[in-house]
């Protein structure tokens, strides 16, 4: 009774307002019955009564005297004495009271009673006849019994009980009560002011005023006796531990179909009835907002109610499938989508249980927060795309570096490792560590068959392992092949149709290895999928737009799995059983390419039947060498006629990149059979009359995919990589079949583009790009053109190192053999990898896995004798830097702790030569390299850079020449002779977009060395021990170009002003930059205030001359810039103040320098006035 006559006292104390209780609110009833029928909401939210602090309290001796209340009124018994005495250690409310001196009064005799008096009116007199005073002093005890008891409540409790006050009362009714209690001001206004006593709305109750104010007088009092050096105030930094805190991510609350209800801008909102009704307050925080909170739904799994732990699972399955709000977004994704992992790691751990009815929600639940990390595209055309896979990154916690190419995450150790943490670092480990397949395999229910079949597919799509453990589970292959072929009928009559997941997952399977493939060939797993091919899709008009691409995309897929066996030379019977129904599905391809939408999945279908003849053209020719007669040459033969004729037919209107896809496979098809053919003895005659038109088309592409190929555009660089690795297999198969320069040509166009955006992190994250990335430079390297072959090495990724060594021998070799054996100890440390597996690029047939495996870069080497790590270069690998044939000069700067120098076998037993030998071949094999305009200017200004700074490092020994150590490198006449064709050669391949020399030497040493230091390092050297060597200088002058920072231009006309004298090049000889001359120098003008004063002070004291054409020609342009810019139009801006323009004026017109400034123009075509001209000199001369 007591708790309960609170709640409306803690909704008033809300308000700074009290009401009076109804009448018809009042029941007779005892003291401990509650005299309010409460809701069940109201009763759910309470956890326990509120903490009324009263230890000790004695009842009352005496209770005053009755009070007439509610009815007719009855004069004071003095004689009655306590009727009703209150309970001891209980003390008596004034409800309770009032209604004890009611009973009392019943009980009367009637001649004790006294005669009542009139009745008042009841429309004035809601107290049911009570006198006003009486009234005032019932409501005034009540409300001071009422504001003590809430004095003495915790914050917690009065917390509480506010929040059942309002889910009691309604949002709207509190609003009401208080826009009533504002519009009454006064207290006194008749007898209608009893139903409502206003207080100031800006005060507190006098009982807790007073409690606030006694409180703040003790916790000042103690700050002052025992921290007086506090400031009394809250610090800053701890405010966070007074104020109230906005709702956290956690609170956002889902309803039972996983949609949000509430979001946190509308928190405070009051929920509608319906949700009362629909169950969605059952949680213990804030009960007014609908819903449960992931938090609350995971708790909840763990019930140990089954029926609970089946509605969590359902709910959490919703929010996964369910469109994502923002709310929700950022709720499951924050931490590291900490959420997800979360409910992933739930629902796996609930596939052990022993209810089928949780299994088969967990195993709902667990699909689809798998499908919700799921990271590869849905489109069966595009995940089956190329003729390799690459698994997917997951990493949810790692997001440096996303647009650098070939960036890694750090190594993960995953033995040490939590469950969470696990599956945010790689969500498919931590299913494998969990034994998922284990739980399916038992699990195994036919109702849950397409569910398991769709968690399959998403788990072996992202991870090859995964594929390669599900051999060990057999019923899992078997419903697995049931559910695509054998148990739904072909062609699709009614739904449901085959799986194309299910045949997804068997790919995937065989892509992953070579024996996991030939043990499903083995078991028969194939077999069944060879129906897509005996009986094609019927492509009725009748059928519908869904139908008829679900059936393609079952023979497609069936197709890439033929392939892949082909690939790996498994599968040749199965072919020869299909043989026959391969000539009407070529008749139906020819038939159909004229007729085709350039967007049309058949054009999918068309590219994998000629790419599986492709390969099993191959395979027929090479099984007969390993005993394989599955496949003949009489069989592949027939095969012939069908690409040629399918290019004589295609359609007059623009190719698209899936019709070019058809086209280069039918083209490799034709270059495989006419190598076939002539290695039976035939003789093969291919006329192209299509392939002109092809590489225009092929060159239009590459056009259109450039302007694609846009950093932190995720989705426009996929789309190019796409459309790329289709329209390449045209430009493969061309250059197979009738190589020619304008090919080539064509092929460094696209090697020419920013590949490196395909294999960055935020790109390569979906398992797709990289795959697509190999097929390009596998068409590429069709090419033995060395110009496409050093663009090859360039993109290459660290699986294909096998690739890359044979490659570059091949490419050194054909540029400048002699160069090989100095060289190959540095380029094979360079390429020093713990694994080495095959090329796939090479992997024509007999592969040995067509999933391209992570390759971890090698461990450190360590010095023999000092246990030191040894160095290498921080990008070291492939791909190779652009500057790679200059490794050994890293080397030779670090000679003392590089590892191809010390570590254990780096030097062949024979290699015996000196440091001089070593900076002649790097330069000779630049050279030829340089020439093939592959690598940016910049990268071999570095190199050359290094070659001078050779000469910081002290000689081994005082008596040792420099024949022996090789210091004066510059001096011989070979290197010279090198270095000055190596600059040349610099100058030819500048162009306006290269990068410049800061960005060079980032990405050549990883951000470790900043490019002003090395330029730094080489003008000091240069004072040291050029003695003002030609080539020397030369080297200095690229980054005093005006794309670069005024810090280079100070250190040379500042700091190293001395040196001025004896940098005598000529305006024709400066090197290029961004593929300008003298003009790189002299534009923008300079508008730095100190280079500008160093360019008078080398005039003024003849420092530079005319006898130093470039010098002095930048001196007297920037010098003149300063002067006429704001005079005259051509110049740009060049703001400097005045009184600086005055200064250098009159020191530079007293000088001989003088006239030339006065009379200089830029160009031809400037137009200046001589007379404002000698104004402004005259003005400037001035001495007033």
């Amino acid at each position: 009774m007591e708790v309960r006559c609170l709640l409306p006292a803690l909704f008033l104390m809300s308000y700074q307002e009290q009401i009076r209780p109804r009448v018809a609110d009042m029941r007779d009833m005892d003291g401990d019955q509650p005299w309010v029928d409460w809701p069940p909401a109201a009763r759910a939210v309470r956890t326990q009564p509120p903490a009324v602090n009263r230890p000790g309290e004695t009842p009352r001796e005496e209770v005053a005297a009755p009070r007439p209340i509610m009815g007719e009124i009855r004069e004071r018994d003095t004689s009655g004495g306590n009727l009703h005495p209150a309970p001891p250690g209980k003390r008596i409310s004034a409800f309770r009271r009032s209604r004890m001196e009611r009973a009392a009064a019943l009980h009367t005799p009637d001649a004790a009673r006294p005669v009542p008096p009139c009745p008042g009116d009841p429309s004035r007199d809601p107290g049911g006849g009570a006198a006003p005073e009486a009234m005032a002093s019932l409501l005034q005890d009540i409300s001071n019994e009422n504001e003590e008891r809430i004095a003495s409540m915790s914050y917690e409790t009065r917390a509480e009980e506010l929040r059942d006050a309002q889910a009691f009362f309604g949002q709207d009714t509190l609003a009401k009560l208080a826009e009533r209690m504002a519009q009454s001001t006064s207290t006194n206004r008749g007898w209608p002011a009893l139903e409502r006593r206003a207080v100031d709305l800006d005060a507190p109750p006098p009982a807790m005023q007073k409690k606030e104010h006694d409180e703040r007088d003790a916790w000042e009092s103690f700050r002052r006796q025992y921290f007086p050096d506090e400031p009394d105030a809250v610090p800053p930094a701890l405010a966070w531990t007074v104020t109230a805190s906005a709702p956290s991510d956690d609170s956002v609350r889902f309803d039972f179909e996983g949609r949000v209800t509430t979001d946190t801008a509308q928190r405070d909102a009051e929920a509608p009835d319906e949700t009362y009704l629909a169950g969605l307050h059952h949680h213990g925080h804030e009960q007014n907002v609908p819903g449960y909170t992931l938090e609350e739904l995971l708790h909840l799994a763990r019930s140990t109610v089954a029926s609970q732990r089946v509605l969590a699972l359902q709910v959490l399955q919703r929010i996964c499938t369910a469109p994502s709000s923002p709310s929700a977004h950022r709720v499951l994704t924050a931490d590291g989508s900490a959420m997800r992992g979360r409910i992933l790691l739930s629902a796996v751990w609930l596939l052990h249980d022993r209810h089928k009815s949780v299994r088969t929600a967990a195993g709902q639940c667990l699909d689809a927060a798998c499908k919700a990390l799921s990271v590869v595209p849905h489109d069966v055309f595009v995940a089956a795309a190329m003729p390799t896979s690459a698994d997917a990154e997951l990493d949810m916690l790692w997001h440096d570096a996303a647009w650098t190419p070939y960036a890694r995450a750090p190594h993960f150790h995953a033995q040490d490792a939590s469950h969470l943490e696990l599956a945010q670092r790689h969500w498919p480990h931590a299913l494998r560590q969990s034994h998922v397949l284990r739980a399916l395999d038992m699990w195994l229910e036919d109702h849950a068959a397409d569910t398991m079949v769709s968690l399959l597919h998403t788990l072996v799509m992202h991870d090859a392992t995964s594929a390669k453990d599900l051999v060990q589970y057999p019923r899992l292959l078997h419903v697995v092949v049931q559910l695509g072929a054998t148990k739904r009928p072909w062609p699709l009559v009614d739904a449901p149709y085959p799986s194309c997941e299910a045949l997804l997952v068997l790919l995937r399977m065989i892509q992953s290895d070579r024996r996991i493939a030939q043990s499903l060939w083995e078991q028969g797993a194939v077999d069944p999928l060879l129906r897509y091919v005996l009986i094609p899709p019927r492509d009725s008009s009748t059928s519908s737009p869904d139908v008829r691409e679900h059936e393609h995309a079952l023979l497609y897929v069936t197709l890439r799995i033929l392939t892949a066996l082909g690939r790996y030379g498994l599968g040749s019977t199965s072919v020869r059983e299909v043989a026959p129904a391969i000539p009407r599905l070529a008749h139906w391809s020819i038939s159909a390419a004229s007729a085709l939408p350039m967007n049309d999945a058949a054009w999918h279908t068309i590219r994998a039947l000629y790419e599986m003849l492709e390969v099993w053209t191959r395979a027929a020719h090479d099984g007969s060498h390993h005993g394989d007669l599955g496949l003949n040459e009489p069989i592949v033969h027939t095969w012939a006629p069908y690409p040629q004729a399918l290019l004589e037919r295609l359609p007059t209107t623009p190719l698209s990149p899936m019709c070019l896809s058809a086209c280069g496979a039918a083209i490799l098809h034709l270059a495989a059979w006419t190598q076939s053919a002539s290695q039976w003895g035939h003789q093969a005659r291919v006329q192209m009359t299509m392939s002109e038109r092809l590489v225009q088309e092929v060159s239009m592409q590459v056009t259109r995919v450039s302007s694609l190929l846009i950093p932190a555009q995720v989705s426009e660089v996929r789309r190019a990589s796409y459309d790329l690795a289709h329209i390449a297999s045209v430009l493969g198969g061309l250059v197979r079949l009738a190589p020619s320069a304008s090919l080539d040509t064509l092929c460094q166009r696209v090697l020419d583009l920013p590949l490196g955006l395909m294999a960055t992190p935020a790109v390569r994250a979906d398992g797709l790009s990289m795959p697509q990335l190999l097929h390009v430079l596998a068409m590429c390297s069709c090419s033995t053109a060395p110009a496409v072959q050093v663009r090859i090495l360039s993109w290459l990724p660290p699986c294909e190192v096998v690739y890359a060594e044979r490659c570059l021998e091949s490419l050194v070799r054909a540029l400048d053999a002699s160069t090989w054996t100095v060289l190959m100890p540095f380029f094979r440390d360079d390429l020093r990898y713990d694994q080495r597996p095959p090329s796939m690029i090479e992997a024509e047939s007999h592969a040995q896995t067509l999933c391209m495996p992570h390759v971890l870069p090698p461990q450190d080497a360590t010095d023999p004798q000092t246990g030191a790590t040894l160095r290498s270069s921080p990008v070291s690998g492939l791909p190779l830097r652009r500057d790679w044939p200059l490794l050994v000069l890293d080397d030779l700067l670090h000679s003392s702790d590089a590892r191809a120098l010390n570590a254990p076998n780096a030097l062949p037993a024979s290699w015996d030569f000196t440091e001089m030998d070593m900076v002649r071949a790097a330069l000779q094999l630049a050279v030829p390299v340089a020439s093939l305009g592959a690598t940016p200017s910049a990268f071999w200004w570095l190199g050359i850079y290094k070659v001078f700074l050779l000469e910081q490092a002290a000689p081994a020994t005082q008596e040792a020449s420099g024949a022996v150590t090789g210091r004066d490198l510059y001096m011989d006449a070979t290197v010279a002779q090198a270095l000055r064709a190596l600059m040349d050669k610099a100058d030819d391949v500048s162009h306006s977009a290269e990068p410049t020399l800061e960005e060079a030497t980032t990405v050549t040493h990883a951000g470790s060395m900043p490019f002003y230091q090395v330029y730094t390092d080489l003008m000091g050297l240069y004072d040291a021990v050029s003695m003002h060597h030609p080539l020397f200088a030369r080297a200095l002058i690229p980054p005093l170009a005006m794309v670069y920072a005024p810090d280079y231009r100070r250190l040379l006309w500042n700091d190293y002003a001395a040196l001025l004298r004896g940098i005598t090049i000529d305006t024709h000889d400066v090197p290029v930059v961004c593929g300008q001359r003298l003009e790189a120098y002299l534009w923008p003008c300079e508008s730095d205030e100190i280079v500008l004063v160093r360019y008078v002070d080398a005039l003024v004291q003849r420092l530079v001359t005319p006898a130093q054409p470039f010098l002095y020609a930048v001196a007297l342009h920037h010098i003149s810039a300063a002067f006429w810019s704001a005079h005259e139009d051509g110049w740009g801006e060049v703001n400097i103040p005045p009184v600086l323009a005055q200064s250098m004026a009159r020191r530079v017109f007293s000088a001989d320098a003088g006239d030339q400034v006065l009379t200089y123009v830029p160009h031809d075509a400037h137009v200046y006035s001589p007379n404002m001209r000698q104004a402004m000199r005259a003005q400037w001369l001035d001495t007033k």
